[in-house]
């Protein structure tokens, strides 16, 4: 439990003075939700209002960890309960979670990683008992090897970083791919949230391909809580009949953009589709970073306009008997929530 100071100004004799009148003990939410208020380099899958529509707000918590009473890390995790095992699994739209440190000021390298590894290590000591835990730390988490002593495992996936925005489209505005998806005849493209029953038939669509796209109900409120931040929107292609044939979901933070949904069976329509949540993407920051990209000509056209692949971690941990035998039998479909 953290304890915060309130302090008032009280009004005696025409002066004004700031009176210390009480402590106000909060639970780890509660303060989480005001560092999220105050922390610019938390991001935006593990703030409070995220996982409050993807979780269900009483289906997430936080663990946190402090010195001198400044919170030093946070780590958010989802839960659910089934009969008598609570378990914690990666949330629909989310990428990543994982731990949040609070930016360094040391400047050798050695003090940082003992740094992280101290707020590691007690946030995965207050990490509750979980029957199976399994999360996604973003790419900016590179030193995993505390919980690799605490008895974690981990996977790595991969991304693609585009470093600077507006040099990759000037870039990829000379590539022969992009003059043929530019000269090519699409059909109607639009921003926005698409109808429940095009959603549907999308989902339908791709039903049994790996793919875990969210309940429209999820998606339109997550749409609506970035439009009123100003921090996402959804792009997709419909044919002749009005069905969707492509859609793209981009959101962003203070520190880059990223995409949360990619479907399409067309590469030069999922290429058309990611240069305009590129250019959307501009307007407010200078970075992104691709997640689920599939096909060699995606690829072939995020490397030639010089964006890099970044590795991030799969974590995960089971303490019941059913969950280590089936990651020993290698079933991991019940990663995701």
């Amino acid at each position: 439990m953290i304890i915060t100071d309130c302090q008032d100004k009280r009004i005696e004799n025409g002066k004004s003075e700031a009176n210390r009148t009480h402590q106000l003990s909060l639970t780890p939410k509660e303060e989480f939700s005001k560092l999220c208020q105050q922390e610019d380099s938390i991001p935006l899958f593990n703030r409070d209002w995220w996982l409050d529509i993807v979780c269900g707000e009483g289906n997430w918590d936080v663990v946190l960890t402090a010195s001198e009473g400044v919170i030093q890390g946070a780590w958010t995790y989802c839960v659910q309960r089934k009969f008598n095992r609570v378990v914690s699994k990666m949330p629909k739209l989310t990428p990543f979670l994982g731990v949040w440190i609070r930016p360094c000021t040391l400047t050798m390298s050695y003090k940082q990683i003992h740094h992280e590894k101290k707020v590691c290590n007690e946030l995965i000591n207050k990490l509750p008992n979980f029957s199976f835990i399994s999360q996604k730390f973003g790419s900016q988490f590179t030193n995993w090897q505390p919980f690799y002593w605490k008895g974690f495992k981990q996977t790595v996936n991969y991304s693609y970083f585009i470093e600077d925005i507006l040099k990759w489209k000037e870039a990829t505005s000379h590539l022969s791919v992009l003059k043929q998806v530019q000269n090519s005849e699409f059909n109607e493209i639009r921003l926005g949230l698409p109808s429940p029953q095009d959603f549907n038939d999308l989902k339908r669509k791709h039903n049994g391909a790996n793919i875990t796209l969210p309940s429209y109900l999820m998606l339109s409120e997550v749409h609506k809580e970035l439009k009123r931040r100003g921090a996402g929107e959804i792009i997709y292609i419909v044919n002749h009949l009005g069905k969707i044939n492509s859609i793209i979901f981009t959101v962003w933070d203070s520190i880059k953009a990223y995409t949360i949904i990619w479907k399409s069976n067309d590469p030069n329509e999922t290429i058309h589709l990611l240069n305009k949540a590129v250019d959307l993407a501009s307007f407010n920051v200078n970075k992104m970073e691709l997640f689920e990209v599939t096909g060699n000509e995606i690829e072939r056209h995020l490397l030639k306009g010089g964006a890099c692949q970044l590795a991030y971690h799969s974590i995960f941990k089971a303490n019941k008997f059913i969950y280590r035998l089936a990651l020993f039998l290698g079933l991991r479909s019940y990663s995701t929530m």
